[in-house]
């Protein structure tokens, strides 16, 4: 009878913490709609003092709609970030706003995921050196049409390109622009390149000193990167935050990276989430906390005994003179 009421219990709150999610995003979708609409209306009435044309999967985003766009920007307003992501709009029309949004004075960030065409990709090309931050995410980006946009890239301080069709002889692009290019942050999750491309892209980021931000999470990358990774770790200490989330890394790739971490005083943030890891790698990362005085959080999803690392590492944590704030999100499959 007990064992029958806590189970009732458990499906209860179970239920009441989906009931809240789902209040939670109709909450935060009612909001996003408004803030929408609230664009839209001052477009209307007062274009020239627009700073923000977020439209993101609009879903009144119709012809009467980019034409607003379009006789707002022709105003050259100082709008600072435009995303127009997610929508649909012809090749004609977009090309008219690429055009215009190259001659805009003050924008800072540019979101035109899963919108370009080929076409329109060479026009974005033109425009790039006035375009510090920019995500092009979803736009099967590959060959020609990437590397169109790369040649010109090189004023850019934030790129994502998450989501596209990048493959190992892509990554000599990236490499390229690596290496001559003011990167600070780069986002390539879930392209196709493997452990050989990605091998192009590390050789490159051992002399770079710009790149504080890498995400290649989602790309099957195995030991053999990690061991790459590690050569990079031993000398560069400007990349702060590390992404290999969704990879195919094992307790014998991880053992290379820590004992990297223990000579490295750059990195601060660490994702390993769903790698093929267990709780030796866990250890292995709290034994190189005794070298290495900079990393302040590292995830990590282990098998086993994940609650007796967290309390290790926060342990270890606690040691530390400079009281920092360590985490480890550690847990079980």
């Amino acid at each position: 009878m007990k064992k029958k009421t806590k189970k009732n219990g458990s499906l209860k709150k179970e239920k009441r913490r989906e009931h809240r999610k789902i209040k939670e995003r109709t909450r935060m979708a009612a909001t996003a709609g408004a803030r929408k609409q609230e664009q839209i209306k001052m477009m209307q009435e007062t274009p020239e003092t627009i700073k923000k044309i977020i439209l993101p999967i609009f879903k009144e985003f119709n012809q009467e709609t980019i034409d607003l766009i379009i006789k707002t920007l022709s105003l050259k307003p100082r709008v600072e970030a435009i995303n127009l992501s997610y929508n649909q709009i012809d090749e004609e029309s977009l090309t008219e706003l690429i055009r215009l949004i190259g001659e805009l004075p003050c924008l800072e960030r540019l979101n035109l995921s899963r919108i370009l065409t080929e076409a329109t990709v060479i026009k974005l090309s033109q425009i790039l050196s006035k375009v510090p931050r920019l995500t092009l995410s979803g736009n099967q980006l590959t060959g020609s049409s990437l590397e169109t946009l790369l040649l010109s890239a090189t004023n850019l301080t934030h790129l994502n390109l998450n989501n596209n069709l990048i493959n190992d002889d892509d990554c000599r692009l990236i490499a390229n622009l690596l290496s001559h290019g003011n990167l600070k942050s780069l986002s390539l999750r879930r392209n196709q390149f493997t452990d050989q491309g990605v091998n192009l892209i590390l050789e490159a980021l051992k002399w770079n000193s710009s790149l504080t931000h890498l995400d290649l999470s989602g790309n099957h990358l195995t030991d053999k990167t990690a061991t790459k990774l590690a050569d990079v770790l031993e000398r560069n200490n400007t990349l702060c935050k590390l992404s290999l989330t969704n990879n195919s890394i094992t307790d014998q790739g991880l053992s290379y990276i820590a004992e990297a971490l223990k000579n490295n005083t750059g990195l601060r943030s660490l994702s390993l989430l769903k790698n093929d890891l267990t709780d030796k790698s866990a250890v292995l990362i709290v034994q190189c906390l005794d070298y290495n005085y900079s990393l302040t959080a590292c995830k990590l999803k282990i098998r086993q005994n994940y609650l007796l690392l967290t309390q290790a590492l926060n342990a270890q944590a606690r040691k530390d003179r400079r009281n920092k704030h360590l985490l480890l999100q550690s847990k079980s499959n």
